[in-house]
């Protein structure tokens, strides 16, 4: 969605499926370039490298919102769970976001971030370098109940890194494998990067 509002009362399910490179690549399942969106419940997957469940871009004007339960799940390496770019707004009362390819965050914030608003659920990626939150710009704020767990190698369950800043509230994070912190903060003192628990 380029401008205007979408917003969809009932239950809302997205499979974009094509594997194939590069038909399957970049799929996006929900985004907001500039529009509105307004879920109720949905249920949303992406096949394919690049793919991104939901994307939120636009400083002001590109926002997704959910009152329901959000279930997200992608398939492919780089293929991010949710994201918001370039001042994008993205909140969702309940998650359930599950990558299952290399490189791919559950929830990230990159391209000039945006404002990540979570109220509770759980955040599962199964991919090798694949951080439950990858935090480098912008904001990310868990109300909580929330649960991250992260079962490839070099997956933390929370990375915050450049300008970002993460809040977390009622958080529970779970990783399975090597080089995989809990929560793993980099280049944060000469880049402004606040962590509040």
């Amino acid at each position: 969605l380029g401008s205007g509002l979408v917003e969809v009362l009932g239950h809302t399910t997205v499979i974009m499926t094509n594997p194939n490179y590069p038909a399957g690549a970049n799929n996006r399942a929900v985004s907001a370039e500039g529009g509105i969106i307004r879920l109720h419940t949905a249920a949303l997957s992406t096949q394919g490298p690049g793919g991104i469940g939901i994307l939120s871009s636009g400083a002001g004007s590109g926002e997704v919102t959910a009152d329901g339960l959000v279930q997200v799940t992608t398939k492919g390496w780089n293929a991010q769970g949710v994201s918001a770019w370039n001042g994008g707004g993205i909140e969702l009362a309940q998650v359930d976001v599950l990558t299952q390819g290399a490189g791919s965050a559950a929830v990230s914030n990159a391209n000039g971030g945006g404002r990540i608003t979570l109220a509770g659920g759980a955040l599962r990626t199964e991919g090798a370098g694949s951080a439950g939150i990858a935090q480098t710009v912008g904001t990310i704020e868990v109300s909580g109940p929330l649960v991250i767990e992260t079962t490839g190698t070099d997956s933390p369950g929370v990375t915050l890194s450049g300008s970002g800043n993460l809040q977390l509230s009622q958080t529970q994070i779970k990783t399975a494998t090597d080089n995989s912190a809990g929560i793993l903060v980099t280049n944060a003192s000469s880049q402004g990067t606040t962590l509040t628990l």
